[in-house]
Parts: C-alpha cells; sequence; structure tokens
C-alpha cells in the first residue's frame, strides 16, 4: 500500500515537471480553465484578506482549506514575488481540487502575469487530477478566474456560479 502512494505521489511530481516544461515553451495560449475575466476596471482598494475569507465563507467548501505561506504560493503558481502586492491563499487537503487564491498585484502587467500563471496553474492540477482522483478534475474545469484592476482570483470548487457572484461582489 505504501509502494503506491509512493509511486502515485512520483506520478503526480513527474507530470507537474512536464507540464511546466511544455507551459514554457507554449507561447501565451488561453487554457480551457473556466472563463477568465480580464476585466480592466480602475484601481480600487480591496482588502485581499477580507475579500478570501468572504469568499471562503461563503462557497462552504467541502475539504478543509488551509492558508499558505506566500513561499509556497510562489512555488504553487510560478509567480514571483516583486509582482505580488499582498495574496491570500487557501489550498485544500489535497483529497479534492478545491482552491481559493486572491493576489494584489504590483501593477497592471503583473496582474497580467498573475493570471496566466494561475490559468496554468489549473491546466497543471487538471492534469494531476486526471490520473490522482479523476472526480475532481470538473472542478477544474468549472473554475473561476477573475481579474479587475491590479486583482486577480482564482476559486476552485463545486458551485461556479456561487464563486462567480461571490469574486464579484468581493471585487467591487
Amino acid at each position: 500500500m505504501r509502494k503506491n502512494v509512493l509511486t502515485r505521489g512520483l506520478l503526480l511530481t513527474v507530470i507537474a515537471v512536464m507540464l511546466f516544461a511544455m507551459s514554457a515553451c507554449g507561447g501565451n495560449e488561453d487554457s480551457d480553465t473556466g472563463k477568465a475575466s480580464r476585466n480592466d476596471k480602475p484601481n480600487k482598494v480591496v482588502d485581499v484578506d477580507k475579500a478570501a475569507e468572504s469568499i471562503l465563507s461563503g462557497i462552504g467548501f467541502k475539504d478543509q482549506m488551509t492558508k499558505v505561506d506566500k513561499d509556497v504560493i510562489e512555488n504553487l503558481y510560478l509567480i514571483k514575488e516583486k509582482d505580488v502586492k499582498k495574496c491570500a491563499v487557501y489550498v485544500s487537503t489535497g483529497a479534492t481540487a478545491e482552491e481559493l487564491a486572491v493576489f494584489e498585484a504590483k501593477n497592471a502587467k503583473s496582474a497580467d502575469k498573475i493570471l496566466k500563471q494561475c490559468k496554468l496553474r489549473v491546466k497543471i492540477q487538471k492534469s494531476a487530477f486526471e490520473v490522482y482522483n479523476p472526480d475532481e478534475v470538473g472542478k477544474l474545469s468549472n473554475s473561476v478566474v477573475k481579474k479587475s484592476g491590479d486583482y486577480v482570483v482564482l476559486c476552485v470548487s463545486e458551485n461556479k456560479d456561487k464563486a462567480s457572484e461571490l469574486i464579484k461582489s468581493a471585487l467591487k
């Protein structure tokens, strides 16, 4: 049994590394990870932590969500620290694909980079979960990725419509 867990973990790691390598050569293609909104409204101040808490409590995720440290976020999303002013990211235990990320970028160009990396994150997770837990792929296919000014939000949950509504409200 332990050998199966180790084999599965190794397989997921290999898939992730391959996808990272392929994405570096891939140019600027749109992924099929839900609809990304590139709404470039004039900047306003959004409290990233409060926005994340509001979405987190409103969605009612099935899995236990844990806030992750900034250095872990950089590794998960391959986002450079220089592009992020503030962020709040919550991930599941790994049993599900559920995830919530709220980023405040340092500027519009950085927000575009973060948006691209959020789409890539969903694509990588989708490939991993196709092998690890195929029942979760639907959540990833219906993920919500939205950009408003310097803010970018990613939500992977069972309820795409509720997530869109909560994100829209948080970014108002």
